[in-house]
């Protein structure tokens, strides 16, 4: 199951269980995207502040990039079996980002250490048969340790997630309404986007 953590782990992966179900409760009583953050959000909020040993743990079992990498890891826990749900983990050195992208799903996320800056994109253009997608930055905002954020797909959310150079490491919880096969990464600067198959 979690070939990054080793046997001693017993506190980070009783954290994990609680996030899955968690995760086997909310997609059991709501379907709507909406209904599904706003369960899954205070309890995923409550989860970290109340088990402080727990997040630390984990943060301690997680593996970080290498110190000369250009690119954040990116490890999925677990999922369930019908695809109806799924748990990454991502860890950030300072200077790495994702690209601006967008999910298709709902999702949760929780900071586990460090702070997380989000820099929210607005679609003022669009036209899906030509492949152009006009993009403008519409804000940032700052999640510290023990911060939750969501999202939901319509109208779909684009982001990009990270942290400067000048900030700590940081790692983050990612809950999601799928398996993250694959998500469409945006280009600003040409107004396209790309599909992009992932792990």
């Amino acid at each position: 199951m979690l070939d990054i953590f080793n046997a001693q782990s017993k506190l980070a992966l009783s954290l994990l269980k609680k996030a899955e179900q968690l995760l086997d409760e909310a997609t059991k009583k709501h379907q709507e995207p909406s209904d599904l953050v706003e369960y899954c959000t205070p309890r995923l909020h409550d989860l970290l502040s109340q088990e402080p040993q727990a997040v630390q743990a984990l943060v301690s079992q997680l593996e970080w990039p290498k110190q000369d990498s250009k690119t954040y890891t990116r490890r999925r826990l677990l999922e369930a079996d019908n695809g109806s749900w799924s748990i990454y983990v991502i860890c950030w050195l300072p200077g790495q980002y994702t690209p601006i992208h967008d999910h298709g799903t709902w999702g949760v996320v929780g900071v586990l250490e460090g702070t997380l800056f989000e820099h929210q994109f607005a679609c003022t253009y669009k036209n899906a048969a030509a492949g152009q997608y006009q993009l403008v930055p519409a804000g940032v905002t700052l999640l510290s340790q023990g911060a939750v954020n969501t999202f939901i797909p319509e109208p779909d959310h684009i982001h990009k997630s990270g942290v400067p150079k000048d900030r700590a490491p940081t790692a983050s919880l990612h809950l999601y309404g799928r398996v993250m096969t694959h998500y469409h990464a945006y280009d600003q600067e040409s107004g396209t986007r790309t599909r992009l198959d992932v792990e």
